[in-house]
């Protein structure tokens, strides 16, 4: 059995030209993510294994629709052009 991967072109890959930039969160807001991350872990502790691979799946299904939006929001970020070799790196190592 032989497993065959075919890549798209670059160039084929959508690129958005605006990208909205979120306002900072205050620390008040930081604080109860960061209550929140914990109430949750002490959550996902006590799951049966079935449910944590269940939900680890469900969270990754989760980062793919969002996977795109996050290369284009860093390489906006970080000033890079469209379609450059810099643009690539993004796309490999970001998501």
């Amino acid at each position: 059995m032989s497993a065959v991967v075919k890549l798209r072109d670059f160039a084929s890959y959508s690129i958005r030209s605006t990208l909205e930039t979120p306002p900072p969160s205050s620390e008040a807001q930081m604080n109860a993510a960061v209550a929140r991350l914990r109430d949750g872990a002490t959550a996902f502790v006590r799951l049966p294994l079935n449910r944590r691979i269940t939900l680890a799946r469900t969270m990754q299904q989760g980062y793919l629709r969002v996977a795109e939006r996050m290369v284009h929001a860093g390489y906006a970020a970080n000033g890079i052009a469209p379609g450059t070799r810099a643009e690539a790196e993004e796309w490999s190592t970001s998501p």
